[in-house]
């Protein structure tokens, strides 16, 4: 019979090298191990038991169980623009674009992927553009929600471009950064 302990080195050991560095899933492969060793005991206790009482007749002992893992999303900021500065040009163009104005570091759980969130200043812009490396979306409204499909990632370095379409009365100058993404795991 083998320990708790040897379970769960065994367990991970043999995860792929991706979730080696996820502490969660360590965590998950010991308590995996742990329900595999009680249920283990419970159906050895069981079946020893049954044997005793009836030395004739053979019982088994059924344990079910389900894992769910949730699904996860982890975003680090590597970098950020603080502030845009409005020219003349850009105002008479209507927007301005801006190349790897975020530099983010995403980790993600789910095969299916997850939603993006964009809020921007409606006072400031009519729209914007947020273009990640494989989806470019657009938001109308103040806060917009899309569906980006991705595989599992763990760590990846993600570069975001943003258009920002200006509303018609704003002036040249220096202004706050005015969007928000808002990474969440994509629930069915």
């Amino acid at each position: 019979m083998t320990t708790l302990a040897q379970r769960c080195t065994y367990l991970s050991n043999n995860l792929s090298a991706n979730y080696r560095r996820n502490k969660f899933t360590t965590q998950l492969a010991c308590f995996i191990a742990g329900l595999a060793l009680s249920a283990s005991l419970i159906t050895n206790t069981a079946h020893a038991e049954t044997n005793a009482a009836r030395s004739s007749s053979s019982a088994a002992v059924h344990l079910n169980f389900r894992i769910v893992i949730p699904a996860i999303v982890r975003v680090k900021a590597l970098s950020q623009m603080a502030s845009i500065t409005i020219e003349q040009a850009h105002i008479d163009r209507g927007y301005i674009d801006l190349d790897a104005a975020s530099s983010l570091q995403l980790t993600s759980n789910s095969r299916r992927g997850y939603m993006l969130s964009a809020n921007f200043n409606a006072e400031l812009l009519e729209k914007i553009e947020v273009k990640l490396p494989h989806k470019t979306f657009h938001a109308n409204a103040r806060s917009t929600n899309v569906h980006v499909e991705s595989p599992i990632v763990i760590d990846e370095i993600v570069g975001v471009s943003y258009r920002l379409y200006l509303k018609p009365h704003v002036q040249t100058g220096e202004y706050q950064w005015p969007v928000a993404l808002t990474f969440t795991p994509n629930v069915v």
